[in-house]
């Protein structure tokens, strides 16, 4: 059986700062700095699956700045395998700064331009016979070759799990290719809406679901999530908490999901053990704050009320 997951894409240092309100455009508002953590999407959701005990290998390019060897470190700390990790000369890393106001987060991605991601014949065997690989579309297009790897990836019987949210996907007609070779599709829900504009929901899921084998999750915030296959479709109600901080959440419950599926749980479960890894996250300021054993995840859910 596969035990391993792959993921692609960035890492990123995130600033936090905080304000006591978001300003209206063009206004002037007071903000403080709180500190810089080691962040990124993908690597934030590699850092939680690993957490939980799923070997993870970390794919993608580091810039080459000051903060490369830290975030290598964290990597490493949390248990990620960074063997695939190409650094680039010259290139500084990604940035993100993010603003506290009234219980929510306003995110800014300062991105540096970094050369495709190649594919050698170790990084190819290692995919291949992983159980999934996570990545978002923006970042599987940054592979050379991409397309041939896609279709490997499903006769190899791996399973390739998108993150979309509204500004990682052109659109629904462009990127649809992508979407039908994937096993796994996680969408929030502005990324659901814009996937579904001018067509029906039912529609739209129809769309979706190209195969039997297909799961795509709607993630609602504090609402919880829709789970929708062929087979079946069901909500799971989020957990009652106060959030001191948002940020990763989404990637927490996406790692979360891919893990509870490593572990062959159904889907029921798999998602009420999502919802409440991604409420546990944002009680802590961080993007990783998320990482946790499964013991721990199971031990919030005794005492988490469902619903908001």
């Amino acid at each position: 059986m596969r035990q391993y997951a792959v993921a692609i894409g960035d890492n990123d240092i995130d600033e936090y700062y905080r304000c006591e309100r978001w300003p209206e455009l063009g206004a002037k508002t007071r903000a403080e700095f709180i500190e810089s953590k080691i962040g990124g999407m993908i690597g934030n959701a590699a850092s939680v699956m690993a957490g939980y005990g799923l070997e993870t290998y970390m794919m993608g390019n580091l810039g080459d700045d000051s903060y490369t060897q830290l975030i290598l470190h964290d990597l490493k700390r949390h248990g990620v395998r960074t063997d695939f990790v190409q650094i680039c000369k010259g290139v500084p890393n990604s940035k993100t700064h993010i603003m506290l106001a009234g219980g929510e987060r306003t995110i800014f991605v300062l991105t540096n331009a970094k050369p495709p991601l190649e594919i050698d014949e170790r990084k190819r065997n290692v995919l291949l016979h992983s159980a999934y690989v996570y990545t978002t579309i923006r970042d599987w297009k940054n592979i050379v070759g991409h397309e041939t790897l896609m279709s490997e990836l499903r006769d190899s019987g791996a399973g390739l799990a998108f993150d979309v949210e509204a500004g990682s996907f052109a659109g629904r007609d462009e990127d649809a290719p992508y979407m039908n070779e994937a096993r796994l599709l996680f969408f929030n829900e502005f990324a659901f809406e814009k996937y579904g504009e001018g067509i029906s929901r039912e529609e739209a899921i129809g769309r979706l679901l190209t195969s039997d084998s297909k799961i795509v999750v709607v993630t609602l915030g504090a609402r919880g999530c829709l789970v929708l296959t062929r087979q079946e479709q069901f909500h799971v109600e989020g957990f009652q908490v106060e959030p001191l901080d948002t940020t990763g959440a989404g990637d927490t419950f996406n790692a979360s999901f891919v893990y509870g599926l490593t572990k062959r749980w159904d889907l029921r479960r798999t998602a009420e053990f999502a919802s409440a890894a991604a409420a546990r996250s944002v009680l802590a300021v961080g993007p990783k704050s998320g990482i946790a054993a499964e013991e721990e995840i199971t031990e919030f859910m005794k005492t988490a009320k469902p619903g908001r």
